[in-house]
């Protein structure tokens, strides 16, 4: 017999440890999510070691950086049907092996193209696969009620990869090198895969009895490729697709040189890293305040405060430039890190709710090329307005314009400021 929980929280069944089960499985969604982000935002730390080594122009380093994260994009509906198709056993291994391996071969480039296939291509279809795309299906099958909530905080493993890894890597860096930071990094990585193999992957894709009876059922005969392209016709889909490719213009147009711009204003190297690795670390915060926010007072009001503090951390970048004194960068640090990455737990939890069950993954992985996309557009322009303008004040700008038209989103389509579990009209 199914017992509730008595007080508001995760609608999780009890059935035989299953409590037990659905909150190991959040956390390890979480901890593989620091591998998914974290270790491509180390990125930003090596960007001045390469330059120095190599010599090349700005928007050529940052064009690494986009195809990784372009990669990211792509694969993540692939990884999604890898899920839906395999199980997580293989997506999640899969993902660990090729963050390993795209390290270590990162380690061993000597030209911008070794970079773009072992950073871009190789290490970046790992962070599809380890990424949110698979965390959110496994999180779905176990939490019903408070959804937002265990979005949020399978979520706050980004922020984690930032705080972890990127002043780690710095750390690195200074003490070994680029390469050896590289090749240090790709082993641990590589270390950790028999420990994810182990897991009792099948009890976790099973998920909850009762939760899994009232996911969405597709019409007979509709296979998870079926529901994807029926979902491809939506407005809501489109909606939550465009959020993720605006919000992620708005970010990475500005984050992607953030410890570059800070050390050229005169702080130290590992001062950058750290202020944004702590961004990282309060993002922890955000994206479980913005799942919370949303089970709370709705969608569009957790957009409206979770953008209002990105625009005006991004402000704050702005005023470093005439102001480069610590507490400009402290402003930065709070305004923007407090809430970025909040709007995935936000768009996870609609998309978990109008479109769970059978071939969420492949959906929801569409859903989240939009990220995959905005962040490689956004990265490559940061590069790019750099050469041509010798400043970064443009791209802040456009940051903050991209950061706009994503909030406009949610105030002009019902199924975001509604966070409307009905299906909407086709197309």
């Amino acid at each position: 017999m199914a017992i509730r929980e008595a007080r508001p929280g995760f609608h999780i069944v009890m059935r035989r440890a299953g409590l037990n089960t659905a909150a190991i499985v959040v956390i390890v969604a979480t901890a593989l999510n620091i591998f998914a982000r974290g270790f491509g935002e180390t990125f930003t730390v090596f960007l001045l070691p390469l330059q120095e080594e190599f010599g090349w122009l700005r928007a050529r380093l940052t064009s690494i950086y986009s195809l990784h994260m372009f990669t990211i994009g792509v694969c993540s509906p692939i990884a999604g049907m890898i899920f839906d198709r395999f199980g997580p056993r293989v997506a999640y291994g899969c993902g660990v092996l090729s963050i390993g391996v795209g390290a270590i071969g990162a380690s061993l480039a000597t030209g911008v193209w070794q970079f773009y296939l072992w950073f871009g291509l190789v290490a970046g279809f790992g962070g599809a696969a380890v990424g949110i795309v698979c965390a959110a299906a496994l999180v779905r099958r176990w939490v019903d009620q408070r959804l937002g909530t265990a979005m949020g905080i399978a979520y706050a493993g980004l922020g984690l990869g930032i705080m972890l890894l990127v002043p780690t890597a710095q750390l690195l860096i200074e003490q070994f090198g680029w390469r050896n930071a590289y090749r240090y990094i790709g082993t641990f990585v590589l270390l950790m895969l028999p420990l994810v193999l182990i897991l009792p992957w099948g009890r976790y894709r099973a998920g909850d009895p009762e939760i899994m009876a009232n996911a969405p059922v597709p019409a007979t005969g509709s296979s998870g490729l079926g529901r994807l392209f029926r979902a491809m016709r939506e407005v809501s889909f489109w909606g939550m697709f465009n959020v993720y490719f605006f919000t992620s213009l708005c970010v990475y147009v500005t984050n992607v040189q953030v410890v570059v711009f800070l050390v050229e204003k005169g702080f130290d190297p590992l001062f950058a890293a750290s202020a944004f690795g702590i961004a990282g670390m309060l993002s922890i915060v955000g994206v479980i305040s913005s799942g919370a926010l949303t089970d709370r007072i709705g969608y569009l009001g957790a957009a409206l405060i979770t953008y209002a503090f990105t625009i005006g951390g991004i402000g704050a970048l702005i005023l470093v430039n005439a102001y480069p004194v610590v507490a400009v960068v402290v402003l930065y640090v709070l305004a923007l890190g407090m809430f970025q990455g909040s709007r995935g737990p936000i768009v996870s939890t609609i998309a978990s709710k109008v479109y769970g069950g059978i071939g969420y993954g492949a959906i929801f992985g569409a859903i989240n090329l939009g990220m995959g996309i905005g962040a490689s557009v956004g990265s490559w322009i940061s590069g790019l307005l750099f050469d041509v303008t010798g400043g970064y004040t443009s791209g802040f700008i456009c940051g903050m314009v991209f950061g706009l038209i994503a909030l406009g989103q949610f105030v002009f389509i019902p199924a975001l400021r509604r966070g409307s579990v009905e299906r909407t009209k086709p197309l």
